[in-house]
């Protein structure tokens, strides 16, 4: 599969506007109805990821996942669920499985069940420069940093950590300014 995750993930739900076109950065979908979701694949300006469990009225079956790759184009996806991941993957999705990174016991039970050929979305994203190296070495890549990143030093810091790809609410790393830096 070449599909790659962008640098940069803007979140963005049912409301809210579009960040400007930039080099490394994305959308990732999330708190929408399955109409919204086909409204807002209509014409993307930006490489599209969709959080499938926040999607309402979405199906969990491998219809849904081909329906989302094939009629909505969506190239990457995450879920929570190791079942939902694997079929997002065999639809040709790059599946992403969100794994809770709120203590190591849980971290180690979804390592145990994730899907072969499926990425690490782990959230909060904030916790990913605090887990161990070696607990991060084994998170399945791509890797995204999803959920409370509030400032360039964390988003900084999971880069650092070895996040391929970083979640942000644009609101949270410059209310001022549309485009985001994808270097940070």
């Amino acid at each position: 599969m070449d599909v790659a995750l962008p640098r940069l993930l803007v979140v963005r739900g049912a409301a809210g506007s579009w960040p400007e076109p930039g080099p490394g950065l994305g959308i990732l979908i999330r708190d929408v109805t399955l109409e919204t979701l086909t409204e807002l694949c209509a014409a993307p300006p930006l490489p599209l990821t969709v959080d499938v469990d926040q999607v309402e009225g979405l199906g969990s079956d491998l219809a849904a996942a081909r329906f989302l790759a094939g009629r909505l184009g969506v190239r990457s996806a995450i879920s929570r669920r190791p079942g939902r991941a694997a079929l997002l993957a065999e639809a040709g999705i790059l599946a992403l499985l969100r794994i809770g990174a709120l203590d190591s016991t849980g971290i180690e039970r979804a390592l145990a069940t994730s899907p072969t050929g499926v990425g690490t979305a782990i959230s909060p994203g904030v916790a990913l420069p605090h887990l161990e190296a070696g607990l991060r070495s084994r998170l399945p890549r791509p890797l995204l940093a999803y959920g409370l990143i509030r400032t360039r030093a964390e988003v900084a810091a999971c880069f650092a950590s070895g996040a391929d790809s970083v979640a942000i609410r644009i609101e949270d790393l410059d209310s001022q300014r549309r485009k985001v830096d994808t270097r940070v």
